[in-house]
């Protein structure tokens, strides 16, 4: 006899059915989701940067407003994560690492004027760790606020903990731990851009101009912050001011910045210094004139790994001796950013000469470059700029490329007669401490 189920016993194995269905489903889904998440944790979290380790060969830059960090062969990692740049992000300034590696400096904002020039701007003071990402504000640039020089040298570490920066012709003083900011006492004049060199505090020095457009001698001047004393250095002849008070863009520069100022750069070991002198303007102030000097200024710094042949044993300065003969000697005052930088490479044997910006004018831009200060120079690249970032072996530096027609700068680095693109779509770049042996 054929056993038929009954309405309700159907419907209750429907019931049945359905409800292990449903559970199926759900744990699918759960599963689904679970993985997506996971996905999409796993992707954030190789966004972060956390956990990162600066390697030896490391080398900090800039790309879109941001720092990365880079090595050969290996794909960079987005260090920081600022707001969306509100001006053209090119203009961020100098890349500098802590002795310890810890630590980077940098300053974000940029002028109203051409992308390619390195001009007198002002910007936001940052100390970004470098395990972390994380950013901390040192000096805001907003209508209260003057902010520091985007370009190079206006902010140097006098150790791991203590960053020194100038703003506004002022010398402060910030610490990582406290997060303390003060005033450096002991200079002497207002201050426009400084480096640290063992115990030595070099800056370049200047009196308040009086008016809006005026030229000023400036000076360069050591002081020991071992012994607590002050001195002059080199006569580095004229620079050229101008004072810019704020707008509706808001403040473009500080008062007392200058727009025109003499390239200086002292060795590593404190034994050179290689500087600019600007000894005249035009009465309509459109041109200057310049030349180059270099002073062999003592014996190397005690612990410091080269010692040169140009350092006098005695501790005494050499009399300047001039460098870099032939190159153009009268400079557009008028064009911002146009020159200058100079840089020494770590063993004090190579010194890079180069312009300001990656513009198509008479007098740039330019590269000279000598191994040692008594041979000749080369030209290099035409529309390769900015300050000369010399890698730890000394074997090369990377300066930033524009392409004519282009809207974007790659890193382009030197070595010997070769070049090669370091980074594409990147600007500014800063290597980082070789540890001692």
């Amino acid at each position: 006899m054929t056993q038929h189920s009954s309405p309700k016993r159907r419907q209750r194995g429907g019931m049945v059915w359905l409800g292990a269905f449903s559970m199926l489903l759900c744990v699918a889904l759960s599963l689904a989701v679970a993985r997506a998440a996971m996905s999409h944790t796993t992707a954030t979290r190789e966004l972060l940067p956390s956990a990162i380790e600066v390697m030896p060969g490391s080398f900090a830059f800039m790309r879109g407003g941001q720092v990365y960090l880079g090595r050969a062969h290996s794909l960079p990692r987005q260090l920081t994560r600022f707001g969306a740049p509100d001006r053209d992000p090119t203009h961020a300034g100098l890349l500098a690492w802590a002795p310890d590696n810890r630590h980077l400096a940098v300053v974000i904002g940029s002028p109203v004027v051409a992308r390619d020039a390195l001009a007198t701007a002002t910007g936001a003071l940052y100390v970004v760790d470098t395990s972390t990402g994380d950013t901390t504000l040192v000096a805001p640039k907003d209508k209260s606020h003057p902010g520091v020089a985007v370009g190079p040298d206006a902010y140097a570490w006098a150790d791991k903990d203590t960053l020194l920066y100038a703003a506004a012709g002022q010398m402060l003083s910030y610490h990582v731990a406290t997060h303390a900011t003060s005033a450096f006492q002991g200079t002497s004049g207002l201050v426009i851009d400084l480096e640290v060199r063992g115990h030595s505090l070099y800056y370049m020095s200047y009196q308040p101009p009086d008016g809006p457009l005026v030229v000023n001698p400036v000076g360069l001047r050591r002081y020991d912050l071992a012994a607590l004393t002050d001195s002059a250095v080199a006569d580095l002849g004229l620079a050229q001011f101008e004072v810019t008070g704020c707008n509706t863009v808001g403040c473009e520069a500080a008062p007392g910045v200058p727009s025109l100022a003499p390239a200086w750069d002292v060795s590593d070991d404190g034994s050179q210094l290689a500087y600019e002198k600007i000894t005249g303007f035009a009465p309509d102030l459109t041109t200057a004139s310049a030349t180059f000097w270099y002073v062999a200024l003592a014996a190397p710094i005690a612990g410091t790994p080269v010692a040169t042949a140009t350092a006098t044993s005695t501790g005494a300065s050499t009399a300047p001796q001039p460098i870099f003969h032939g190159i153009p000697a009268t400079l557009p005052a008028d064009t911002p950013g146009t020159c200058c930088f100079l840089r020494f490479g770590p063993d004090g044997r190579g010194l890079v000469l180069s312009s300001g910006a990656a513009m198509p004018i008479a007098f740039g831009p330019y590269l000279q470059y000598t191994r040692t200060l008594a041979s000749s120079y080369q030209v290099g690249y035409p529309w390769a700029f900015g300050p000369a970032a010399w890698a730890p072996d000394a074997t090369s530096f990377t300066l930033v490329l524009h392409h004519r027609d282009a809207s974007t700068t790659d890193l382009l680095t030197y070595a010997s007669q070769s070049t090669s693109v370091l980074q594409n779509d990147a600007y500014g770049c800063a290597w980082a401490y070789t540890p001692a042996a």
